[in-house]
């Protein structure tokens, strides 16, 4: 397995240089690719049939069934033959049973929310309260686009309920070969981690996080119109430094902080 990238983990003051993989694999999955419906060839982004050279409305593509990875021979699937297939999950969320909580994070993929029609208000009100009140989660599956999902249905907290896709478990990738830390931390380590935790704001708003990386890529062009070079980042080094010291001063910092 090989690592996506080297980086940092930080804990107050203390660097904890880690490395980055991916936790799924999601080559198990059957994909389908757009051909043009006229002469069956795949189409190349933007829509455009190599073959027929022209451009394409979405009116004139199907999905269709690449029987090799060149997409050279693709077997064309109309929506009707796909929503003619003998799977109940096409159709319905059929809960299968419950569990209290989901094993594993890497199953988490998708979120989509659920609201009740009409007809079904009083019939969705007893389910949603039903889990609420049980802390259990529903598994079913269900179909979207062309692919069946493994799913999990909780309460949203406000009277809705979350449908949740989830990974198969064929999909998680092997992680028992990474390696784990074979070593022993102190009784005063761990007080002095614990009293970083309880330290640092328990209160963090989501919503004030925004992605920032959009923005620095626009001052990147920006840069780049002036013909301005900028340089990469350097990856903070970690320093053989006592781990006692640096909860120290990480435990000094953040009553610094509270105090300003």
């Amino acid at each position: 397995m090989r690592a996506m990238r080297s980086t940092n983990v930080g804990f107050g003051m203390v660097l904890i240089p880690v490395k980055l993989y991916k936790a799924t694999d999601e080559g198990s999955n059957v994909g389908l690719c757009n051909v043009h419906v006229v002469c069956g060839t795949a189409v190349k982004e933007p829509k455009f049939c190599p073959k027929c050279e022209k451009m394409l409305e979405s009116t004139e593509l199907t999905k269709a069934y690449p029987e090799d990875k060149k997409k050279e021979h693709c077997i064309p699937l109309t929506e009707e033959e796909m929503s003619a297939l003998p799977l109940a999950s096409t159709t319905t969320i059929q809960i299968d049973g419950f569990i209290k909580s989901v094993p594993d994070l890497r199953y988490f993929e998708d979120v989509y929310v659920l609201e009740p029609e009409e007809k079904g208000m009083r019939a969705f009100a007893l389910f949603e309260k039903a889990l609420s009140e049980t802390g259990m989660i529903g598994v079913a599956k269900y179909t979207l686009g062309s692919k069946e999902h493994l799913i999990a249905l909780r309460p949203t907290g406000d009277g809705l309920l979350y449908v949740q896709t989830l990974h198969w478990t064929s999909e998680l990738r092997n992680i028992g070969e990474l390696k784990r830390p074979n070593v022993a931390v102190s009784d005063k380590e761990l007080t002095m981690a614990k009293m970083l935790i309880d330290t640092l704001p328990k209160d963090i708003d989501l919503a004030s996080y925004h992605n920032e990386y959009g923005e620095a890529l626009l001052k990147l062009v920006e840069l780049k119109k002036q013909g301005i070079t900028i340089t990469a980042p350097v990856r903070a080094p970690v320093k053989e430094l006592d781990l006692v010291d640096q909860l120290m001063a990480s435990l000094k910092a953040a009553e610094a902080a509270k105090v300003g």
